[in-house]
């Protein structure tokens, strides 16, 4: 009897164990979901070691490949000196003060990531000079600063595959039409965007895996949505699409995880 009860025991706790690993890897996945972030700084593919402040990655410059300087910054413009970590793959400066990026930010010609969120002053025009020259660029945050219009030479980034334009309200629909350059585009999220439509370009956007367009005012099917028979995941939550809109979708992309 005694030998059934530490049996019966021991498969209670491992039950208990595989439980609480299977709730953690959920609220971790919703997190990811919830904020944008399949990647970015929740995961990155890299194991670089992280610096967390500017003054001492600058006195190794040539060790710094990866900076953290979300919340940490206190004036509006980065140094000049910027341009000596060389050897930079990713940086973050989300929730900042930023108004400007220095003309020698475009040497950073091995960044990989580059977050700029959360920078409210921040503007993609006063910026795009330096973007675009980021050759190397994958993976781009620039949600909730001054967007109105993308550059119509977006596609300059070539190399680019994830892309957060969350929370920019005043975006325009059709400056969106120049991601599909972005050959290598793969994640695109416009959640919290007040998007009434997509570009009618979309269609042509055959590489997206990942769609982020949760928290707008969709009221139909976009045009051009349903011939992205590629996609893995689609997020449609809190928008205003009729019932049999998304029997539809759901008909039409069988393949894709989808949310409404």
């Amino acid at each position: 009897m005694k030998r059934f009860f530490n049996i019966f025991f021991h498969f209670f706790q491992m039950r208990l164990l595989f439980g609480f690993l299977l709730c953690s890897a959920f609220f971790s996945a919703l997190k990811a979901q919830e904020f944008g972030f399949v990647g970015g700084k929740e995961q990155t593919a890299h194991d670089f070691q992280t610096f967390e402040s500017l003054m001492t990655a600058l006195k190794q410059a040539d060790q710094v490949k990866k900076l953290d300087l979300y919340y940490k910054l206190d004036y509006s413009q980065l140094p000049q000196a910027i341009a000596e970590l060389q050897e930079l793959r990713i940086l973050y400066l989300g929730h900042n003060n930023l108004e400007h990026l220095p003309p020698t930010f475009r040497k950073l010609q091995k960044l990989e990531e580059l977050d700029l969120g959360q920078n409210p002053a921040l503007s993609i025009q006063e910026i795009w000079p330096e973007l675009r020259e980021l050759k190397n660029l994958r993976r781009l945050f620039i949600h909730r600063i001054q967007i109105e219009q993308l550059p119509q030479d977006f596609g300059q980034l070539q190399q680019l595959e994830w892309l957060s334009l969350e929370g920019n309200h005043r975006l325009s629909v059709e400056s969106l039409s120049a991601l599909d350059q972005c050959k290598q585009l793969k994640t695109l999220n416009l959640a919290w965007c007040n998007l009434q439509s997509l570009p009618s370009n979309l269609a042509n956007f055959q590489q997206l895996e990942e769609l982020y367009l949760n928290e707008n005012q969709l009221h139909s099917i976009p045009e051009g949505l349903l011939a992205l028979k590629q996609l893995k995941v689609l997020d449609l939550s809190d928008n205003e699409l009729p019932l049999e809109d998304i029997e539809t979708i759901k008909t039409a992309l069988p393949q894709t995880k989808i949310y409404f």
